[in-house]
């Protein structure tokens, strides 16, 4: 049996990571290339989210209207975060939204988004990690023939 060296671990997580990561991508921009009309919807009540540690974000219910059908979303209201729930009170209380625009799919109008978020950081952090994967898939080979060399 052979014997697994700490570099083929480290290549086969990081390249792991990077198909999880790349998979996250090309699938955030599948969801955003079906989102292809817009239309005007109006927002019904909207909560405050926590996203991480010290962040939060405002999620937002809306309703819009095609061909005489109702239709009801929920999604993230924009992409800033804020440090604590009081300044989304008064960031809403301040700017009051009540029409917001939706991205929905044609032929499947209940699909919706108030955004389409961009896959930009996990695709790059794919190539990243993929280039970890070929780093360190060289250096496992340059040090089998090293040890080859020297007869180890």
């Amino acid at each position: 049996m052979k014997q697994w060296n700490v570099w083929r671990w480290l290549t086969v997580t990081a390249a792991m990571v990077a198909i999880w990561l790349g998979g996250q991508g090309l699938s955030q921009v599948w969801t955003n290339s079906r989102l292809t009309q817009t239309i005007e919807g109006h927002l019904i009540d909207w909560t405050t989210r926590k996203t991480g540690r010290d962040r939060f974000a405002i999620w937002a219910h809306y309703t819009y209207r095609i061909d005489d059908q109702q239709f009801e979303g929920s999604d993230w209201l924009n992409q800033e975060t804020y440090r604590n729930p009081w300044t989304i009170q008064r960031e809403m209380e301040r700017y009051p939204v009540v029409a917001v625009q939706v991205w929905h799919q044609g032929h499947r109008p209940d699909r919706s988004a108030l955004w389409k978020r961009s896959p930009r950081r996990q695709i790059v952090m794919a190539f990243f990690a993929g280039g970890l994967a070929c780093y360190f898939f060289w250096m496992d080979r340059r040090l089998r023939m090293y040890r080859l060399v020297r007869g180890r």
